[in-house]
């Protein structure tokens, strides 16, 4: 299945599995005691459903749908992992302060700031290789 598919197809497979891990990494860090992610429900929504649809644009460009309906999944998929990004990036960022200042010793802290750095990892590969995938053709290949 995947010898017969276009690079973009190979590039967006890795992005949403780059994406999906991130959300296994966002759930791990919201639920650390004392550090839930201040709307947190928000990013998970957003970076589940970018995982939504991104399956959807391979499932889409496998089965020889429209290059302008699988790049407008793909747009889609990348507006929302960039979206959850920014709502673990925004409280992560309050969390790495207390720790580089006042609260270091703190190891649920601790454990909430290196899942969220390996969420924010995840969440920026798969941001980047939504946008080499949509740099490539589209179309199924022939």
């Amino acid at each position: 299945m995947f010898k017969h598919q276009k690079a973009s197809f190979i590039t967006a497979l890795a992005a949403t599995a780059c994406v999906l891990i991130s959300l296994v990494f966002f759930l791990i860090s919201g639920s650390t005691v004392g550090y839930s992610i201040s709307n947190g429900h928000w990013g998970l929504i957003a970076t589940a459903v970018s995982v939504l649809f991104g399956a959807a644009s391979l499932l889409a460009q496998s089965k020889k749908a429209g290059e302008l309906a699988v790049s407008l999944m793909r747009l889609a998929a990348l507006f929302l992992v960039m979206a959850a990004l920014a709502v673990l990036l925004m409280d992560r960022a309050v969390v790495a302060g207390g720790l580089f200042t006042w609260n270091s010793l703190d190891k649920y802290a601790w454990q909430a700031f290196y899942t969220g750095i390996a969420c924010l990892v995840f969440q920026l590969l798969g941001t980047i290789l939504f946008v080499a995938s949509g740099c490539m053709k589209q179309g199924s290949a022939e």
